[in-house]
């Protein structure tokens, strides 16, 4: 005799699904006990998919733990919250803007570009144009292309704080940060003096592996020739025996 058991759910089970102001796509189920909704799942893959999560002028560097640094021309606000992994007040500029004087540019690459809460956008400009604007505005902080597309094309500006900043190990866009003229002077005279320290570095280098080199090399030639000399010196001497030998029996 066959036997049929039906399940019947009696309770309705309602769920929703939020996508939060972080960037978290998150999944809520109704409980009809205390009569709210509650969390069961969080998708987020990466801890820099928090807002501004390096506060200003902060890069987020991707991945399972936070890690955050100032962009270059830059320092942490309060250097003693960064010692303890607090980096929610961001980082100031190491040298302040000299607009009258004359500003630079600085490229950073493999980026997810800022907010564009404060920012201004022109499709028909090119990227020397979009610089120009940049400079012609004091209050201008960086320029990028508005599209990445067929080699980049637009202008896009930024005006104010630059927030939730965050680096790509591959791809991402280029954006140029304004920064004072003296600042990437220093920059400059940096790298010229990392590059004069590697040049310098070289052939030093090389000379070194040279000695190291020869000292190996006279060392197995004074060793083959102990060898040698020993082995002559076996020969002789079993020489020299049999001679005697001979010349005794030879008396004899």
């Amino acid at each position: 005799m066959r036997r049929r058991y039906i399940l019947a759910l009696t309770v309705r089970v309602v769920s929703r699904v939020v996508l939060d102001q972080n960037g978290r796509l998150q999944g809520f189920i109704w409980s009809n006990q205390s009569h709210r909704w509650s969390l069961y799942s969080s998708a987020q893959t990466d801890n820099c998919d928090n807002y501004a999560s390096c506060g200003v002028y902060g890069s987020c560097k991707g991945g399972i733990s936070l890690q955050c640094q100032c962009v270059t021309g830059f320092v942490p606000k309060f250097p003693k919250e960064w010692e303890v992994a607090d980096w929610s007040n961001g980082c100031v500029r190491r040298t302040q803007l000299d607009c009258q004087n004359g500003d630079g540019f600085l490229k950073y690459s493999g980026i997810k570009l800022p907010a564009t809460r404060n920012s201004w956008s022109n499709r028909s400009l090119i990227l020397e144009e979009c610089k120009m604007e940049c400079l012609k505005n004091c209050s201008c902080v960086a320029y990028a292309n508005l599209e990445i597309r067929k080699g980049g094309s637009g202008c896009l500006l930024w005006f104010g704080d630059l927030i939730d900043i965050k680096e790509f190990n591959q791809n991402g866009q280029d954006i140029y940060i304004r920064l004072a003229s003296s600042e990437i002077g220093q920059l400059g005279s940096s790298k010229k003096k990392k590059l004069r320290y590697i040049a310098g570095s070289v052939p030093f280098a090389i000379m070194l592996l040279l000695g190291l080199s020869l000292t190996l090399c006279l060392r197995r030639k004074n060793k083959l020739q102990r060898q040698g000399g020993t082995k002559f010196y076996q020969h002789f001497a079993l020489k020299l025996s049999n001679y005697k030998a001979e010349r005794i029996l030879q008396d004899f």
